[in-house]
């Protein structure tokens, strides 16, 4: 039977008329077909599903490796360009800064003492700050007249204005003008001393300018003057004709770089290495303790 319908079936390619017969060898053959055939295309069947299954889920791998990777290369495309702007911010040219050997000296005209120190402080702080004027009097101004008058501290000062504080970035201006002139000591402390009376009017009144002016004499209050020329103003902002405020904002791509989230903050460095930064007001009695401290590891 299987013989004829398989011969039947060879015929029915051909232009012929159809056989009644035919149509019992096509069911026949159907169910022949299911007996002989029908267990291994069910499994066929299953195995294609199970891999079609399978299938999304391979992509999906596929596709979170992928991501992955593209992150990765965010990430350290970021850190890169940060790095860099970190680089351009400290290397910025400037009419009065433009050289590693500038923002040197410039650092060294804002700092007390010899270089040649054991002990080296960095303090970043913010005139109108009150925490950094208590900080000044009650720590910074015992070390300067002990310590560093002694030689045994050199003290970098660098400006770090909040933009909170409206007068901050003004008072910075005044004090590293003084710097210029080799006077930066005299106005740092007038300002320091006088932080309460200058901070309620700010330029209003003239007063910062007056107690930096009662600090100097006529003469260098005169060359403070000619380089505030462009400088006068409440604004946080980088003014292009102030002389003085690319070394300020050097002192804050400097502080941004430690970071420095709050005034002020101080780095004590000795013996080829630095501590990490402290923030906030420390008394001087607990400073002059850990100063000895570290003077006693010779």
């Amino acid at each position: 039977m299987l013989q004829r319908c398989w011969l039947l079936r060879r015929l029915s390619r051909t232009k012929r008329p159809r056989l009644a017969s035919e149509s019992k060898c096509t069911k026949y053959t159907k169910h022949t077909h299911g007996l002989l055939f029908g267990d291994r295309w069910a499994d066929l069947r299953h195995r294609w599903r199970v891999n079609r299954a399978r299938m999304p889920n391979r992509f999906a791998l596929r596709r979170e490796e992928t991501l992955n990777r593209t992150a990765l290369r965010i990430l350290a495309l970021g850190a890169a360009a940060a790095s860099l702007l970190f680089v351009f911010a400290l290397r910025a040219p400037s009419a009065t800064a433009q050289t590693p050997a500038d923002w040197k000296r410039l650092s060294a005209e804002k700092s007390l003492g010899s270089p040649s120190a054991p002990i080296r402080i960095d303090v970043f702080s913010d005139y109108e700050c009150p925490a950094c004027g208590h900080f000044y009097e009650g720590t910074l101004r015992p070390l300067i007249d002990d310590y560093v008058a002694s030689g045994k501290v050199y003290l970098v000062h660098h400006d770090f204005p909040l933009p909170m504080h409206k007068y901050s970035r003004e008072a910075a201006r005044w004090a590293n003008a003084a710097a210029r002139i080799g006077h930066f000591e005299a106005v740092d402390r007038a300002l320091y001393d006088n932080q309460g009376a200058w901070t309620e009017n700010g330029t209003l009144d003239g007063s910062m300018e007056k107690f930096v002016q009662a600090a100097l004499t006529p003469a260098e209050f005169k060359r403070v003057q000619r380089l505030m020329q462009g400088c006068i103003s409440d604004s946080h902002d980088e003014l292009k004709g102030c002389a003085v405020d690319a070394g300020i904002q050097h002192d804050i791509a400097a502080g941004q770089l430690i970071p420095v989230t709050q005034t002020p903050t101080f780095i004590v460095s000795a013996h080829g290495q630095s501590y990490p930064p402290a923030a906030g007001v420390i008394s001087w009695p607990l400073m002059k303790q850990f100063l000895d401290q570290i003077l006693s590891q010779k």
